[in-house]
């Protein structure tokens, strides 16, 4: 929970801050940045995993670098873009999906996730026409095969960008490198939430306040 004493958080058996503050944009950026973090220190203590722990200690100043970066370069076909395709794979998938989220919501784009895996199906036929990708590089064992896929949809006439801090070649987004395979996510949606809030206010919308959104849905 951002705050304590919230009416969810008062029907709950156990309550986990996270203690973001309240929340006052319909993104919910910062509540997402503090929700995985906080997961990250979950799991790390159940499992007694020492180096994720430690880790984890070097985060603050790694989000710090993570906001400082430009991704200028991406801004005209961004803006040009009828549909943006996010790729990910493994944790790095959980991130394409919000991102999608977060392109259609702050910039009225059309935005659909796919796994590596899968996007060479289907999907992959509308690369001829100049498809414009964003891609989530993992830091695991999958790095290789997603890279194998951003490639080959390159290659087939999409326009593949890849968030990697590894990378130095025309195609990269720059992060903060991480130090962990499972921070490397958090690390990217922080320097994606700089970059699309920027382009959503460069497009004239509000991305705290999207069109025909409210902070709260109610369902039955």
């Amino acid at each position: 929970m951002n705050t304590l004493g919230s009416s969810i958080g008062n029907e709950a058996d156990v309550e986990l801050p996270i203690l973001a503050g309240e929340e006052r944009a319909v993104a919910a950026t910062k509540s997402f940045v503090a929700s995985l973090v906080a997961l990250a220190a979950v799991y790390a203590h159940f499992n007694d995993d020492q180096p994720l722990l430690s880790e984890l200690s070097k985060l603050p100043g790694l989000l710090a670098e993570a906001l400082d970066t430009n991704w200028v370069k991406i801004q005209v076909p961004f803006a040009n873009a009828s549909a943006i395709f996010t790729i990910g794979r493994g944790p790095g998938l959980a991130l394409a999906e919000e991102s999608a989220l977060k392109i259609m919501e702050t910039c009225g784009i059309h935005a659909e996730a796919f796994s590596s895996a899968e996007v060479m199906h289907g999907p992959m036929a509308l690369s001829r026409q100049g498809l414009m990708s964003l891609a989530f590089i993992p830091d695991d064992e999958s790095r290789q095969s997603v890279l194998d896929t951003t490639g080959k949809m390159r290659n087939a006439g999409a326009q593949v960008y890849e968030i990697d801090a590894s990378a130095k070649h025309t195609f990269a987004l720059k992060t903060a490198k991480s130090p962990h395979p499972f921070l490397t996510p958090i690390l990217q949606a922080v320097s994606f939430y700089k970059f699309i809030e920027k382009m959503s206010l460069t497009l004239g919308e509000n991305p705290d306040s999207p069109p025909n959104l409210r902070k709260v849905t109610e369902t039955l």
